[in-house]
């Protein structure tokens, strides 16, 4: 038995020593060849590529270890680098080695940065991987000359279990239309990754397809900025699913599935899910020109789906429908009572009487967004002094065109004129005034309606007349 126990012993190390010698001496003959395997994966990407070092890794597993990759842009791009990598480890399964066969445990890459960039032209980093930007620039009767492959082949005939991305960063700068988006402390964990690239499409991006879990520390597209990402990602035929994800911005959270066809130009996107407690004022300060125009804590249900991110994309392609709820609000820009008092030339506006604003307790109601203009319905909001109920419609170039009706509480209702109640008043006694709000949301005008007022007065002056006939020819 001892001497069975030493032989088994003596092959184990006959058999390890090789390849502990070689993970020994891998960074000396793999470094020798590193520029021509650089060479060779720029040649496949149409990039200058830069390869720090590279060796074998045998305590955690056979594998391979890549430290400082470099992609560069090609002319044309402001920023020299396409993607700036730490490291990136690539683990093997031993067996399937001596089949000539490549399965790997698991990739784990540390600190990628993607810099995604679109220059004044028009063309994109990312479309001329598969293809020089000078072919992509030129016009499609421009022949690819013989031999340029048709995209690159990444890692092939490997099999990859999983993908592991830690503290990445993303930014995507459009010189053309100004658009800019930056993503920090990207976590990935994928658990399934393939590659298969489509005969009819280029790029490298094309052929990926991927599921896992996202974490995202902090992004900012354009001015919107979140915090606290997270959520289920799956990514196949240029078509991303973002599915039960949260993420924190402006104060309160933002929830639902996301979908983004990136094969589409512009981009086709699809949402559906919810806000809780957004600051409003916060929210429409830092993304319109519009500053101070409405505040409160913002709630809402909402599905919308569209395609591209210009105001004209927008107008043309957004539409969608939800509900809201507004608490704690105001409507910073104007204060619909004490126009109305100056307009009626009533003494109204008790507790507001010195604001230039219009406190709201609470609102809500439904909405759709089509051909540019968020449309509300059964409007129904809470002030000190009553209520107001309406609908309306505010465009994407903040122009407003709302119809509303003002009731005051009885309290406030009392301190009316007695000659003036019996013109004014709608349910339960209490005074009614329509109104119209329209022109710029920062400087609107409000108008009284008071046709209806009018229509009213006429109404109880025919009542007050029978009453005072039939006084007169009563018996006494």
């Amino acid at each position: 038995m001892k001497k069975t126990i030493k032989i088994l012993a003596f092959l184990s190390v006959i058999t390890l020593l090789p390849m502990v010698i070689l993970v020994l001496f891998s960074p000396y003959f793999l470094n020798a060849y590193k520029d021509q395997i650089a060479k060779t994966l720029g040649e496949g990407l149409h990039r200058r590529v830069e390869i720090k070092k590279i060796s074998l890794t045998l305590w955690t597993g056979l594998g391979l270890s890549v430290e400082g990759l470099k992609i560069h842009n090609e002319q044309g791009f402001k920023n020299d680098l396409l993607l700036n990598m730490d490291s990136f480890n690539l683990s093997f399964e031993f067996w399937p080695l001596l089949r000539q066969k490549i399965e790997s445990r698991g990739i784990v890459i540390n600190h990628p940065q993607l810099f995604i960039e679109t220059n004044l032209k028009g063309i994109s980093n990312l479309s001329t991987l598969a293809t020089p930007a000078t072919l992509v620039e030129g016009s499609e009767n421009r022949k690819k000359p013989e031999g340029l492959a048709s995209g690159p082949e990444i890692l092939p005939g490997i099999s990859i279990s999983k993908l592991l991305i830690v503290n990445g960063s993303i930014s995507d700068e459009n010189n053309l239309t100004k658009d800019a988006a930056a993503l920090d402390g990207i976590n990935l964990n994928l658990t399934r990754l393939s590659y298969a690239p489509d005969g009819h499409q280029s790029g490298l991006v094309n052929g990926i397809n991927v599921e896992g879990e996202i974490e995202i520390r902090q992004g900012k597209i354009n001015p919107f900025h979140f915090e606290k990402l997270a959520g289920h990602l799956f990514l196949e035929k240029m078509r991303l699913h973002l599915k039960e994800w949260t993420m924190k911005s402006y104060g309160g959270s933002i929830q639902g599935d996301f979908r983004l066809n990136l094969g589409e130009k512009p981009l086709q996107y699809e949402f559906s899910g919810k806000t809780d407690k957004i600051n409003l004022q916060a929210l429409v300060n830092e993304n319109s020109t519009s500053q101070n125009v409405i505040a409160g804590d913002f709630y809402s249900m909402l599905s919308a789906k569209g395609a591209g991110l210009t105001l004209k994309d927008m107008e043309n392609h957004l539409s969608g429908k939800g509900a809201f709820a507004l608490k704690k609000g105001s409507l910073k820009t104007v204060n619909l009572l004490k126009q109305i008092a100056i307009l009626s030339r009533l003494n109204l506006l008790q507790q507001n009487k010195g604001l230039e604003e219009t406190t709201l307790e609470s609102l809500n109601g439904d909405f759709v967004i089509d051909h540019g203009k968020m449309v509300f319905h059964s409007l129904r909001g809470a002030t000190p002094e009553g209520e107001i109920t309406g609908d309306g419609n505010v465009d994407f170039h903040k122009n407003i065109d709302f119809r509303l009706k003002v009731v005051l509480n009885q309290n406030e209702t009392e301190r009316l004129p007695k000659e003036a109640k019996p013109f004014l008043a709608g349910e339960n006694g209490r005074a009614e005034f329509p109104v119209t709000l329209r022109g710029s949301l920062s400087a609107p005008a409000v108008r009284l309606e008071t046709a209806e007022i009018r229509q009213k007065a006429v109404n109880e002056g025919v009542k007050q007349g029978i009453k005072s006939l039939l006084d007169r020819f009563s018996p006494r």
